[in-house]
């Protein structure tokens, strides 16, 4: 989290989450963000469309970054990876 903050600090950031509040406390230095949570859906949909994806610790963003296209780099915890695997060849990914 502390490396996405120093990161994008000064980028527009779409925060998708089922914990708004968490959201905005853990991502409190990113100047511009919007922190949504929607329908199930709708929010794989935007998961999916991201052109730098984050995946969280969850098989929503799992799926989400094994079926987008349009990332130009996924960035995927090394546990996830470790016990799922990623099988998205579209992208440069990004080991945590």
């Amino acid at each position: 989290i502390n490396e996405i903050n120093y990161l994008y600090v000064n980028e527009k950031v779409m925060i998708v989450t089922d914990d708004i509040i968490k959201a905005k406390f853990f991502f409190k230095k990113i100047k511009e963000k919007v922190v949504i949570s929607k329908s199930l859906d709708q929010d794989l949909n935007i998961m999916c469309n991201a052109k730098v994806f984050f995946s969280g610790l969850s098989t929503l963003s799992w799926w989400a970054a094994n079926l987008n296209e349009n990332a130009s780099r996924i960035y995927i915890p090394q546990f996830l990876d470790n016990k799922l695997g990623l099988f998205n060849d579209n992208c440069k990914i990004i080991k945590l």
